[in-house]
């Protein structure tokens, strides 16, 4: 690519860069306002479980449905936690909790959750008491600091007529908090079988926002810390943070969610267009050179040369015998010293049984005998090389009978 074309691709990818950082920075954040234990914002209530580790509370966070919780939370000192569901519950996930408590099971509800009608519970907001404000008072006990107020406070409920069958009735009802017209904030309901609730009617006091900014903690640990659990299992499915799903489904709505994600999608765009934009030639093919092997009689040439530049010709001559003696003793290599090949080459000429046999090895002897020489030895000595191997492979003529 040529220098204005990078400086083009180079400047739309910084646009795009700018543009998301821009869009990051104005554009409006959603707020999860979900209470679930995993979350660190504002709404979330990871302090809460974070805070029951540090006493030494196991933290357990369920993500699947309540079905089987009465089996699964069986345990001594187990406890469930639902935090203002973000999910509604099925009939029989409710049922399955009602049976919980009633054979001895501990539940924390914080907010509006549907198991409360199983007892006759229903959270009311302030507005529909006639309350003129958003919230109201809380009457502190002695040595707590500045409380939220109470959006949210405890009344009663009656489920339908179906459902009354699996009602459960509290043995005992104990008011933990108020608010300053006295409806209950925060209440401990305790059944036959030895089950509990604790009930928070307000979801906000366990916030990490809240419980950080205010004493809402001083009384909310305290109370579940009353119900002597040793782990808590914190309802995560009804908050939705269910199992299943694949990761790259996962990544994806991410990167469709976050500005982060917008970013690396937009970077990801820009870098494609410059490839595609490197991709295309915008002048004639550039000329190469090519490059070609040498054929045999070239390669020769070239060693022909290389040995005459260092005056290798009494090499060539060494070589030249060398390679007659391999051609014609199939079965074994060619002596590596000119004394040896001296004494083969005398041994062929008293075997040969023709005159210009024995004439053309003679020859050959006396040219590898000679010291020094130049390309003209050289040559005479691969012509008498060829003559002896014609002379030796020549086929014997049949005398006449």
């Amino acid at each position: 690519m040529r220098r204005g074309e990078w400086l083009l691709v180079g400047g739309f990818a910084a646009a795009l860069l700018l543009a998301a950082l821009l869009g990051r920075r104005v554009a409006p954040q959603p707020a999860d306002v979900r209470r679930s234990t995993y979350l660190t914002t504002r709404d979330g209530a990871r302090g809460l479980t974070d805070a029951l580790g540090i006493l030494g509370v196991a933290v357990e966070r369920r993500r699947h449905p309540l079905f089987g919780i009465a089996t699964d939370a069986r345990a001594p000192g187990d406890v469930l936690l639902m935090l203002d569901p973000a999910m509604p519950m099925t009939t029989a996930e409710e049922r399955e909790v009602g049976r919980y408590l009633a054979s001895g099971g501990r539940v924390v509800l914080a907010g509006v959750t549907d198991v409360a009608y199983r007892f006759g519970v229903g959270i009311v907001p302030i507005r529909q008491l006639g309350s003129k404000a958003d919230s109201q008072l809380v009457r502190a006990p002695a040595g707590i600091g500045p409380l939220p107020g109470a959006q949210w406070v405890i009344g009663r409920a009656r489920p339908p007529v179906g459902e009354r069958a699996g009602m459960l009735t509290p043995e005992r009802v104990d008011t933990l908090l108020a608010a300053a017209s006295g409806r209950p904030v925060a209440a401990r309901y305790t059944f036959r079988g030895g089950g509990a609730a604790l009930v928070v009617a307000d979801g906000r006091w366990v916030a990490n926002g809240v419980l950080r900014e205010t004493d809402a903690g001083a009384l909310v640990i305290p109370w579940i810390m009353g119900l002597d659990p040793r782990r808590v299992i914190a309802d995560e499915y009804h908050q939705g943070f269910g199992r299943g799903g694949a990761i790259f489904t996962a990544a994806w709505g991410w990167l469709v969610r976050a500005p982060a994600g917008w970013a690396i999608l937009q970077l990801t765009f820009a870098a494609l267009v410059a490839l595609a934009v490197a991709a295309v030639r915008f002048g004639p093919a550039l000329r190469v050179l090519v490059r070609v092997r040498r054929s045999p009689l070239e390669h020769l040439d070239a060693l022909a040369a290389g040995l005459e530049r260092s005056g290798g010709h009494q090499v060539a001559v060494d070589l030249l015998g060398r390679g007659l003696q391999r051609r014609l003793q199939r079965g074994g290599g060619a002596a590596s010293s000119a004394a040896r090949r001296a004494e083969w080459l005398a041994a062929v000429a008293r075997a040969a049984d023709r005159p210009e046999t024995q004439r053309a090895v003679k020859r050959l002897r006396s040219l590898m005998r000679e010291p020094g020489g130049g390309d003209e030895h050289v040559l005479q000595t691969a012509q008498a090389v060829e003559d002896v191997w014609e002379a030796l492979k020549r086929p014997r003529r049949r005398a006449p009978s």
